[in-house]
């Protein structure tokens, strides 16, 4: 049974990460959970200066700023809270994953900082298996502006944007922006194949036409199938 916050309205207190982590000392804490616990106030966690991996997700979070101090810390889960912007984290330099993934980040600026931070490889926004995203996945040419303003990103949304693996990120998006302009077909739409632990990409013509329903629903099937084998790929 999942632990629950006690008589704290919201605000992580001491005897919470002492209760939750097992330590005595903050500054000895590796790792901690706080997932869905009507988390409002994380101050307290700028004391835990050794902390290398935190799931805050699922909260009623506002502000990341207790946080800037964390300069150990390595994997960070805000997903599923109400922020607005990155900006706090730009100096935890050692981070090499945020899911950041069903906040309110609505432009470029929020993120841009995380620039600086050399070691970040993997940035969720957008989870498409749990239905979460941010405004700013919307825009156009959404990824190609993430590639711009954080070079050092390799994997955007569960997918690899760069490498051999890339390519798969490329189908989803195309895949994604037909069935949203439901307009003319005029490419060729590839399907997945696997075989055994590996899979290949094949491809099939559709006609050029509008897309009716049918066709609609066998492109959101094939989309699905994708990102279901890259999600796979990379949990192997």
């Amino acid at each position: 049974m999942s632990r629950k916050l006690k008589e704290s309205n919201g605000k992580i207190i001491e005897r919470n990460l002492k209760d939750f982590s097992g330590e005595f000392s903050l500054e000895t804490i590796r790792t901690l959970s706080f997932s869905k616990q009507d988390v409002n106030d994380i101050t307290i966690l700028s004391k835990c200066s050794g902390l290398e991996s935190l799931d805050l997700s699922f909260n009623d979070l506002y502000r990341l700023h207790p946080l800037s101090q964390l300069v150990s810390l390595v994997r960070l889960n805000i997903s599923g809270n109400k922020l607005t912007s990155l900006d706090p984290l730009k100096s935890c330099i050692s981070l090499e994953f945020i899911n950041a993934s069903g906040n309110l980040i609505g432009s470029l600026p929020n993120i841009s900082p995380l620039a600086e931070i050399d070691n970040l490889h993997e940035l969720c926004l957008k989870d498409e298996s749990n239905k979460l995203e941010n405004p700013i996945c919307h825009l156009d040419s959404y990824k190609e502006e993430i590639c711009r303003i954080l070079p050092q990103i390799t994997i955007l949304d569960n997918m690899h944007i760069k490498g051999p693996e890339s390519k798969f990120f490329d189908i989803c998006n195309e895949l994604d922006k037909m069935i949203k302009d439901s307009s003319k077909v005029e490419i060729s739409v590839p399907l997945i194949q696997s075989h055994g632990d590996k899979f290949d990409l094949d491809s099939t013509y559709m006609n050029d036409s509008v897309l009716n329903c049918p066709e609609r629903a066998e492109l959101e099937k094939v989309l699905e199938e994708c990102r279901l084998q890259i999600k796979n790929s990379l949990n192997q």
